[in-house]
Order: C-alpha cells, then structure tokens, then sequence
C-alpha cells in the first residue's frame, strides 16, 4: 500500500452525490430558446420507447439544472409528445 497527498483537483475527489450528467449542446440550445422566447417546447416521441423517453425527460431536467432554472415537463402518451417550459432561475 502507498500513500500520496494530492490537491483535491488531481486526487479525482467529488462531492457528495453522483457526478452531474453531461448535457448535449443541442439539448441546451433548445432550452435556452424556450427560455428566451417564452415559448413551450414540444417534442414527438412517437415510436419511442419508455427508456428513450425517460432519457429524453432526464436530458431536459439536467440541462434546466445545468442552466440554472426551473423546468416544468409534461409527457402526453395519447399525443405521443413531451411538452416542457422554462420557468424562473434557481436561487
């Protein structure tokens, strides 16, 4: 066994909880859109499956996370679609 002591940036040290998701850029630009035009996002997920849904909803919510602002999402399953909307910054 060896002991070393590194600055907490090389040590590969985190914080508590998991590690934050990385965010596609076109995931971002979408909500940024949505928050800079007050428009409501809608997304076709017909033929989709549950688990592709899921990590779409999922994309939504880390990059409202990431930008800093609330996000409201809505899944219609008689629709097929995913509606969501950009609310007020996080404080």
């Amino acid at each position: 066994m060896e002991l070393t002591f590194l600055p907490p940036a090389e040590s590969g040290w985190r914080g508590p909880g998991a590690p934050r998701k990385e965010v596609p850029p076109h995931i971002v630009q979408m909500l940024a859109y949505a928050r800079d035009s007050g428009q409501v996002g809608r997304i076709d997920v017909t033929g989709d499956t549950d688990e592709d849904v899921a990590e779409a909803i999922n994309a939504l919510r880390a990059g409202a996370r990431h930008m800093k602002h609330r996000i409201q999402i809505q899944r219609d399953r008689q629709k097929q679609e995913i509606r969501f909307r950009i609310g007020e910054a996080l404080t």
